[in-house]
């Protein structure tokens, strides 16, 4: 879970009364608006320094070791899915997908942009 306005990213415990235990996973972030895990990886696209985070994630849940990556047209991306070694990134505002491989350690690479053939919004 994110906080957009704290800069926070929150873990908690999903059991079936709903969450529980939440506490602080990791800060410093500008406008968290999507994480998304791999492995002990996590990718979280901070729209406020138009940046993705990769961030180790320790044995606790807390994220660690954050870098921003730059990666071009992910400005504004408002939502992160990952598919195989591949991670893709969209903004909510532009028709645009751009998607890289993960490489050893998380890293991303060989960044391309692709032209989503839908405009408008996705969600009815």
């Amino acid at each position: 879970m994110t906080e957009l306005n704290s800069g926070a990213v929150t873990r908690c415990n999903v059991g079936s009364s709903g969450l529980s235990q939440c506490s602080t996973a990791g800060t410093g972030f500008n406008e968290p608006v999507s994480l998304i895990v791999s492995g002990s990886v996590a990718y979280e696209s901070d729209q406020g320094s138009g940046q993705i985070f990769r961030c180790s994630i320790d044995p606790a849940g807390v994220l660690t070791g954050c870098t921003g990556l730059t990666v071009p047209n992910s400005s504004l991306t408002s939502e992160l899915a990952i598919n195989g070694s591949t991670l893709y990134m969209i903004a909510a505002s532009a028709p645009n997908l751009v998607r890289c491989s993960i490489g050893a350690a998380g890293a991303l690479y060989g960044c391309v942009n692709d032209t989503i053939p839908f405009s408008g919004s996705a969600i009815a």
